[in-house]
């Protein structure tokens, strides 16, 4: 017999496409480094959207700054410029609220998340949703 157990986000780096931005959990932030700023870029063609951490504002590209949320401290929140968000959602339309596994692409040092590569969000016992199918 051969088990997967590499199948849960249990110690995973996760963002999480959200409203305003990006929310990164805690193992994302310290793959990351927790930077003060990160510059973002979007490939179209592949549908990824790299993350290139920044300890200072520049002001050659638009730079994002992170911000703690108010989630327990469990996650800190990037918020992006609606222009950023409007050019994911053309590609990914309903994307709010869904995940994506961070890693680091070796060949750039760019922290990417693959908009083809979903992850299923976390389901508690409690959520109201599974209280139906019992």
């Amino acid at each position: 017999m051969s088990f997967n157990f590499d199948i849960g986000t249990t110690g995973k780096a996760i963002v999480t496409v959200t409203a305003k931005g990006f929310a990164f959990n805690r193992n994302a932030l310290e793959m990351i480094g927790y930077p003060k700023y990160t510059a973002i870029g979007l490939d179209e063609t592949t549908k990824k959207i790299a993350f290139r951490p920044l300890e200072t504002k520049t002001y050659t590209e638009p730079t994002y700054e992170f911000g703690l949320s108010s989630y327990r401290r469990k996650f800190v929140s990037l918020v992006a410029a609606p222009e950023v968000l409007v050019e994911v959602q053309k590609l990914i339309p309903n994307i709010i609220d869904t995940s994506f596994v961070l890693e680091r692409d070796n060949d750039t040092g760019y922290y990417v998340i693959d908009l083809s590569t979903q992850i299923t969000p976390y389901i508690s016992a409690n959520t109201p949703s599974l209280k139906e199918y019992k």
